[in-house]
């Protein structure tokens, strides 16, 4: 996508394909990373799949709020809202060796606040997974990818049995709404 930022590339899969089950392997492959999300339910989700990834030997950290990752966590979830800052700085000075990032919810990743984290380790790779690389800002994953690594949409994995089809129901009713 002739993206400067930094070599990057995206998967968009649609919802409940398995994107965090996807990511959890990779990062298992590479040995650790560093997953940044934005809501809590998806940073324990995260938590929870890399665990069953990396295996009872290797203990996932969370870095949100209260909560700090343990020095030498080779796996960290983090929330966006937390790792800033001052935060920020010091997190980079307890995790310097950080070398595979992934954003999820990735088409959020053209935001300040997830660019500085991605700014903090320029030698990273980085892997933005969504559902919704369109954004309706018309600011897209282009801005901060490379390239697109897979796009499975919801028309093909219903097709592929993945996903149940859609059921429309009509539903007749007096209610007026004015």
């Amino acid at each position: 996508f002739g993206c400067e930022l930094l070599p990057a590339r995206y998967d968009a899969w649609a919802t409940a394909l398995g994107k965090t089950v996807l990511f959890c392997e990779l990062a298992k492959r590479r040995g650790g990373c560093l997953v940044i999300a934005h809501r809590d339910t998806l940073i324990r989700q995260a938590a929870e799949k890399l665990q069953l990834a990396a295996g009872s030997d290797e203990p996932v950290a969370i870095e949100k709020a209260q909560e700090r990752a343990h020095f030498g966590a080779k796996f960290i979830v983090g929330s966006v809202q937390t790792i800033k800052g001052d935060r920020l700085r010091r997190f980079v000075l307890r995790f310097p060796d950080i070398e595979f990032i992934i954003l999820d919810e990735g088409h959020r990743a053209t935001a300040k606040s997830y660019r500085a984290i991605m700014d903090a380790y320029p030698r990273a790779k980085l892997l933005f997974v969504t559902a919704t690389p369109d954004r309706s800002d018309g600011v897209g994953l282009k801005s901060v990818c490379d390239s697109t690594a897979h796009e499975y949409h919801i028309v093909d994995a219903t097709a592929d049995g993945w996903l149940t089809p859609l059921k429309f129901v009509p539903v007749n009713t007096d209610l007026d709404l004015s």
